[in-house]
């Protein structure tokens, strides 16, 4: 199985060019894990100053704000207003 790390921004279907040239294709489901919740602490760290954990990640999934959520198994989230821009991240599986 090979996992793709996708980031889309304003809701749009056009994949965020910096796919191409950043690492985001992973054959283990934790490190496409790890890039999403890295991915998601940037923008998270761009609204509030605030660095999270991955602790203080796992403790929010499930939960929904008005600016920001993530699924139950964490592989999906999505962040509103980042800087006038709103951003979905998800992992996606293909097989090989």
């Amino acid at each position: 199985m090979i996992y793709i790390v996708i980031s889309t921004k304003e809701r749009s279907t056009k994949i965020l060019a910096n796919h191409i040239t950043k690492k985001k294709y992973f054959t283990d489901l934790a490190l496409a894990q790890e890039k999403l919740r890295k991915d998601f602490s940037i923008n998270y760290t761009a609204k509030t100053s605030k660095t999270i954990t991955q602790e203080e990640f796992n403790s929010m999934k499930g939960k929904c704000t008005d600016w920001y959520g993530i699924s139950n198994n964490g592989d999906t989230a999505w962040l509103n207003d980042i800087n006038g821009v709103d951003y979905d991240i998800q992992i996606l599986s293909i097989e090989k």
